[in-house]
This record gives C-alpha cells, structure tokens and sequence, in this order.
C-alpha cells in the first residue's frame, strides 16, 4: 500500500565535515564561502573541522552600517594605519602584517559576510589570489544572492558549502547534543516544524519549554508535549537577536508578515523595500506556493509580534491599510486591525475565527474570539469559541461554554452543532457514557420541545438534530455490545444516511468497523477503513475531532488481516501532521506500528517503537495502550535476550479504563495480559487459554485471533506445528493470501512433512507474514536433526538466515538457538579460506598439521552448516 505524500527520511546524512576539510586542504584552494540560513551550524562546523587553528584565525564581523563605508570590515585590521584609504597602499600593509613566518597561510575568518562592503572584498580576494591568506566567509544566504559575496568567491575561487535548517533527524542529533537526550521521533519533527529547523529557535524553545514543563524526559526520551510556550523570555531574547542581524528593510518585512502583512511577495517586496530572494535566504521565510511566503517557524512568528512595539505595529497597520482596498480576512491581519483601533465587522471576525479553526490555530481563533467582546452572549460565536476550545483540549471552559450558549437559543441546527462539539470533548476525555448518556437525554428532549413549540426553523434542521442524537445512540449500542448484529446493521443504516466523509459518516463507519472486528470480519473491516482514511485526509475538521481516533481503529484491522507494512506506512504519514494533534496520538501509533514490527520480525525497528510508544503514552494515552506497551516492551526484550537475561515481568491485575469514546481498554489488555504470560518462564500457558475463553465470550474476535495466533506460535518452538481447528476458522474469515496461508498452516500436524512445512513457511513469509512464516521455518528444524538430514537442515539454516537478514539482521526467540548452529569455528573458517584460496584438502592439512581425514570431517560440517553440497559452491556461500 502507497500513501500518497509520504516521504520517508531516509537519505544518508551529509559528512559536513570531511567536506569543508576536502575545499580547505585543496592545494589550489584559497578558501571557502560557508553559507546557509541565520542560526545555522557555520561557526560550530568551523569549529568542529579547524579546532585549537581557528583561535589563530583573523576575524573579522561585518554589519549592514560597516557595510556602508569603504573598507568598513577591515577596520579591525587597521587601528595602526595611517596612510591614505587606497586599495593599493592597504594590499601592501596587509601582505606585511597577514603574512605568515610559519610558512602556512593566515586564516581570514569574514562573519556575517553578506554585508561585506564591496573594497574590503577586492582586498581581500586579492591576498586570498595572492598566496598572502586562505579566505574564510561566512554568509547568510545560500553564498550567491549578494553581489560582494558572489564577486568574491568569483575572484578568489573559493570553494563554496551550504548549510541548511536542521532535518528532524539532525534536529534529534543537536538536542541529544546539547541536552543529552534525543526527543521521540515525533518530538524532533515537531521541534523541526515549530522551530523552522533553526539551531537558535530550537535552544530557546526547549529551554522554554523544560522550564514550563512541556517537555518531559523518560528513562531514554525527551518528549514535547505542546507546542506553544506561554513564557517567550528565551525566545524573545534569541528573535531579538536575530533582528539585529538583519538590515532595516528585512527586519521590517519580517515584522509586517508576523503582524498579519501580506503575504503575496510582490506585494511585501513592494511594500517593505525587502528583497525576497534574500529574505528566503536568511532561512526564516518560505514560500508556500508561487507566489505567497510565510515565516517558516510559527514560534518566530509569535514572538515577533509580542515584540513589536504597540506604536510602531499602529503604524505600520496605518501604512498597511492606507494601501489595501479592503480588509484583509485572516486571522493574524484581523488581530493586528483589532490591536491598531480598527473597526472590525461581525461578519469579518466569524470569517477569521472560522478559517482559524479549519487551519486548527486554535490560539488565534481563542484571541479573536475574545476581540469581539460579545462570545459569550453570542451563540453562533461561543460555538467558533468552543472549536478552538476542543483544539487546545480546554475541556472544562468549553462544557461551561455550550451549556450557556444552549440556554440563549432555539436554533436546532446550531443546537446540533454545539451538541456535537460538546459530545467531541466527552470522547475525548475518556470515562465518559454517562455524561453521554445525559447529552443525549438532554437534546432529545430540547429538540423535541422547540419542535412541538412550533418555533420556524431551517429546512432539514429538526431531521439533522435527531440523526444527530441517532448517532450518539449507535456509540452507546456499540459499548453495550448486546447485539453486535443489530449494531451493525444500524451503523450501515446511518452511514446511509449521512455525508460521505462528513463527522457523522466518519463515526459511523468506526462503529461499522469496530464491530467487523469484533465478528471476526476482518477483511471487510480493513477494507471499509481504508476508503475512510482517504475522506479523512480530505477534511481538517474530520481530523481534528475526530480522525485520529478512527485512524487507529485502521491501523488495528489492517494488522487483523495482516497487511503490517499499510500499518507502518500510515502510522509514519501522519507523522507529517499538525503538531499539536501527532503529539496527543503519537504514543498510539508507534504504539501499533510497533506491534506490527513485531509480527514481522523488524525487531530493530520494533524495539526502538515500542521504546519511544510507551514514553508518549505515559503522557497522552487516549486509548489507554500503556499497559500494552510496557507488556510488548518487556517481550521484545525477552525475544532478544538469552533467558538468564530476562527481565521477567510479573503478571498483575489492572483495573480496566476508557479511552476514547468512553470505550473499556478489553482488547489492548487481554492482549497485554496475553504477552506477560507468553514471557513468564515458563509460558503461562494456562492464563493465555483463559484470555482466549475470555476474548470468545465477549465477542473480541480479533483479540481471540491474535492470542490464538500466540499460543500456536509458542507451540511452534515447542513441538513442531499443530493445528487449532477455531484459528484456522478465524482465519478463513474473508477473501485474502494471507488468510489462505495462514489457514492451510494452520491445517499442518506435528506428523508434516519438512518439505510441507517449507513450502507454506515460504508461502506465509511471501504475503507479509514474515516473523511468522519465519518461526514456522525453524520448526522444521526438529524434525531434520531427528532424521539426521544434515544436508537439508543446512539448506533450512542458510534460508532462515537470508530472511533474517532481509529483517534487519537480528535473530529473535526459538530463531535464535538455531541459527547459534550455523556459527561456524575458528578452525572451520581457516579451512574455508584456504578452500578459496584453491588448496587441496591434502596441502590444508599439511598446512595445519592435522590430518587430511580431519580436514575432510571439518568440510563435512561445514557443508551441512551452509547448506551445500560441495567445494565448487564454497566459494559464493555466505559464510
């Protein structure tokens, strides 16, 4: 399965460093143009590369009002000059004074190069050609956009390398640097996006963000758990600074865009003077298309505007507006109107605020929404208010919030879209049925009150308030889970009945969903969440309320039939969503893309999920996976370690808990209950019989099939395979390969075959079950060392290593003994050598002084270890 847009981070890392070392050391190299946007890593790399020589090094800072002069950066160099400014007279005096004794250049270390005043750069190109320094510059930009610095590079051949805002992976190497811990994989993609990938931003925001708690640390991990800081000292502090480092038309443009100022480029090169080409290359403006830019990290832009003075943002708004023929409509422009004493109109701030929620900037919906200084006695806007509630997870202000805005109207359509909004934040919270119960009792009765009161409403209005209520009813049906048929067959009557991709429709097809599972149609349930996932991308509202959580109602029917690969596909794409939203959910989806490395046999890549799922979750768990993590973890650790290593875990009774929708944890903790007794030693294999007894009676059919799934699996490095006639009648549940694999398995007997076993252990391993198809493999292995067949228990050794390798290279569990076989001696791999070297067995054995009957013995082994039959293949074996 292709997700459309992903892209994985997967390209190899840049060795900055062997690169700037390759330009310095050239011997016809005169020097080097170091450039990249404000903040980036240019001196700390020369520091890297250079050391105790850049301390040597003249240095010399440029500054746009240096920039002005002739000769302004030189200044330094100059104090003791007292001849007439000329270019001629300053060649000869600074050839005398640059020049070294110690027969290696002078370095000429040039920061902030982009404001290097055009005589000063003939200088010093001119001694950089000249033999008399090795040139150094530091430029902001991308080393071309400025006419000093491009003449430059041209006239003295300077090698040239560009650095760029940090990646999420570089992001995750500097914080481990600096803070000797590395964030989750979502945290750095988070901190990459908020902070536009800046070194400076980044410093301050987490220092920021550990001060007010926002950033937690576990036993491996930092994990970001918002992404606003309400303290901006730090990042104020660093904006301020970079201000400074730009010229006045550039600072300018930066304020007006953090304001609210256009941001059609034309028009802000037009109205600031800025040129926009330089402006991008400072790294802290993008463009978002053709024709538009934006300030690349949100915090930039935040911080920017709390530091604009309150008189100089009413002039610039006084010069913006005198210029626009109408007001603009967006958020940040409507705040800086409202900020300068413009007279803003109703309809204005309902357009804001609205799109402001639809780009899910909860935070400035909440301030505009505050502006009109009417909110809470206007119910269409206490509803626009209570959306950014439920964005920034205000739960409690935003229950008080509807619940007065439904005492002010009779308005059923709005009392529908309040209700709804008001049942999202229930959900959301957890523990939650009997709150839902009496929302729903309460808006039933209103509707029908206001509709027998005869009050004029909208068309569709009275019919869209019950389907409502209906829809809060299927969820309260599907929790009692009497009569999973009848629920079924409600929800395919309401999705009927709704908008396709719409709240209500996504909702219901959850329910649709949940239930296949819970029949065991697991095929069907797959399917179905599959077309959902593409109507979620489709609609921000849909994943801002609720999208999420029927993302992983996804991801668990996907690992149902076994499709693991569409799981980590997924789970990694929406890594690229909106921070606030991935933080809250990214413990549960590492959390089963985890899982699903684990029925692969990714253990790699599944230890480090799992490690990462169960920091996140001990933050944000809304379904309630910790207890399921910490059990995976602990299995995980078991597969990879001997037994005297083992942590064993101990079984322990929890309580169950809601999750999302109100909905009791059973599944995620039978199975992981499930996965404890699996680890015990020895496996509790009567307490995994009772969660599968368990599982059946209450309908958790995909739950059942996993832990059935586990308990032939440990069956498999205990005795050999032997069917169970109620997994195999799961598994034919549905049309698919892996199902078919699976249940012709599942009809094998420990009296099978090894020819048998391989052929559907190589049929399982092919559709995805890989960990599985793998495990089955290995099993034949019992039957081989009881017949003796050593040439063949070769052959199954050397595939089992190939697929091991393709895993990622580590062996787990019953695998782990067995390939321990394949280990070869010192003495067998002296013999191999010497085999490929062309040696006969009688020269081996004159060289090792053994005899050649010995030598032959070894060859015999190693043959059976590699599973070949002779000398001629030794030669492409993989030893």
């Amino acid at each position: 399965m292709r997700i459309p847009g992903f892209e994985s981070d997967q390209s190899p890392a840049r060795d900055l460093r062997q690169e700037l070392r390759d330009l310095l050391d050239r011997t016809e190299s005169t020097g080097v143009v170091i450039s990249g946007p404000i903040g980036s890593r240019k001196r700390q790399l020369l520091q890297e590369v250079l050391g105790d020589e850049l301390a040597d090094a003249v240095h010399l800072l440029c500054s746009p009002i240096l920039g002005e002069g002739a000769f302004g950066a030189l200044s330094p160099l100059l104090i003791e000059f007292d001849a007439p400014l000329g270019e001629l007279a300053l060649l000869r005096y600074l050839t005398l004074r640059l020049e070294s004794t110690a027969g290696s250049k002078q370095l000429v270390v040039v920061e902030e190069a982009q404001f290097l005043d055009a005589a000063s750069a003939f200088v010093l190109s001119q001694l950089a050609l000249a033999g008399t320094i090795k040139l150094i510059l530091l430029a902001v930009g991308d080393g071309h956009i400025e006419t000093v610095v491009a003449s430059t590079q041209l006239g003295a051949r300077l090698g040239h390398l560009s650095l760029s805002a940090l990646t999420p992976s570089e992001v995750a190497e500097h914080v481990q640097r600096v803070f000797g811990k590395p964030p989750t994989s979502t945290s750095a993609r988070a901190i990459a996006s908020i902070c536009g990938g800046n070194p400076m931003l980044i410093d301050a925001f987490l220092r920021a963000g550990i001060e007010q708690g926002l950033v937690v640390e576990s036993t491996d991990w930092l994990v970001l758990t918002g992404p606003q800081v309400s303290d901006r000292v730090h990042l104020s502090s660093v904006v301020s600074e970079i201000q400074k480092r730009l010229n006045a038309d550039d600072a300018e443009a930066l304020e007006i865009l953090a304001l609210g100022g256009p941001a059609e480029a034309k028009t802000l090169q037009q109205f600031s003077g800025t040129d926009v080409g330089r402006l991008v290359g400072t790294g802290l403006v993008r463009y978002v298309d053709d024709s538009r830019i934006e300030i690349s990290a949100p915090i930039y832009s935040r911080a920017l505007r709390d530091l604009v003075p309150p008189g100089r943002s009413a002039a610039l708004w006084k010069r913006f507006s005198a210029q626009v023929s109408e007001l603009v409509t967006s958020p940040k422009t409507l705040l800086w109107a409202c900020e300068s004493g413009e007279i803003v109109s109703y309809e204005r701030f309902v357009d804001a605020i609205d799109l402001a929620n639809r780009n899910m900037d909860f935070i400035e919906a909440w301030e505009l929404c505050q502006l009109t200084g009417v909110w809470e006695e206007d119910p269409f806007l206490a509803l626009l208010a209570a959306r950014s509630m439920l964005g920034m997870g205000q739960h409690q202000l935003l229950t008080e919030t509807i619940r007065h805005a439904l005492t002010q109207t009779t308005d059923l359509a709005l009392i529908s879209e309040l209700k709804s909004v008001e049942a999202s934040s229930l959900w959301q919270e957890g523990d939650s049925t009997n709150d839902i119960g009496s929302l729903v009792g309460d808006w039933a009765q209103r509707t029908e009150t206001i509709a027998s009161g005869g009050s004029r409403q909208e068309a569709g209005a009275l019919e869209k308030s019950r389907f409502g209520i209906e829809v809060l009813n299927l969820w309260l049906e599907f929790r009692a889970r009497e009569d999973l048929s009848a629920v079924l067959d409600h929800a395919l009557d309401c999705e009927r009945r709704s908008i396709a991709g719409s709240v209500e429709f996504l909702n219901c097809r959850d329910v649709r969903c949940r239930v296949l599972l819970g029949l065991g149609r697991f095929v069907e349930a797959a399917d179905a969440a599959l077309e959902a996932l593409d109507m979620i991308r489709a609609n921000s509202e849909a994943e801002s309320m609720d999208g999420y959580q029927f993302m992983t109602t996804a991801l668990r029917a996907l690992i149902a039939v076994g499709d693991y690969d569409a799981v980590g596909i997924i789970a990694s794409y929406r890594e690229g969503a909106h921070p606030s939203l991935q933080m809250h959910w990214s413990g549960t989806l590492h959390l089963w893309a985890g899982f699903a490395a684990v029925q692969q046999g990714r253990w790699l890549r599944a230890g480090r999920l799992l490690s990462e799922a169960r920091a996140e979750l001990a933050i944000n768990d809304p379904d309630q996976l910790y207890e399921l993590a910490e059990a995976l973890e602990a299995f995980e650790y078991a597969q990879l370690h001997e037994a005297e290593d083992r942590k064993t875990p101990e079984y322990r009774e929890t309580s169950l808990r809601s999750g999302y929708h109100g909905l009791e944890n059973v599944d995620a903790k039978l199975l992981a209950e499930g996965y404890l007794a699996l680890d015990s030693t020895p496996a509790n294999t009567d307490r995994l019989n009772q969660l599968i007894a368990r599982a059946r009676e209450e309908r958790h059919e995909h739950t059942e099939h996993q832990l059935l799934l586990m308990r032939w699996q440990m069956q498999l490095s205990a005795d050999g395979p032997n069917g169970c006639e109620r997994l195999r009648q799961l598994s034919v549940k549905g049309v698919s390969q892996r199902s078919s694999a699976l249940s012709a398995a599942l009809e094998l007997t420990s009296l099978a075959g090894a020819e048998e076993v391989d052929r559907l252990a190589e049929e399982l391993y092919s559709v995805g079950e890989t960990g599985l198809g793998a495990e089955l493999l290995a099993s034949s292995l019992h039957g081989l060392a009881t017949e003796g067949n050593e040439r063949r228990r070769g052959l199954v050794l050397r595939r089992l290593a190939m697929w091991i390798q393709e895993l990622g290279g580590t062996a787990w569990g019953p695998l782990r003994p067995a390939l321990h076989e394949r280990s070869l001696t010192r003495r067998e791999e002296e013999i191999i050598s010497l085999v490929r070297e062309g040696k006969s067995n009688r020269e081996i054995a004159r060289k090792l002084t053994v005899s050649q009957r010995t030598v032959e013995g070894h060859l015999y082994r190693v043959f059976a270890k590699l599973g070949i039959s002779g000398r001629e293949e030794l030669g492409a074996a993989d030893a």
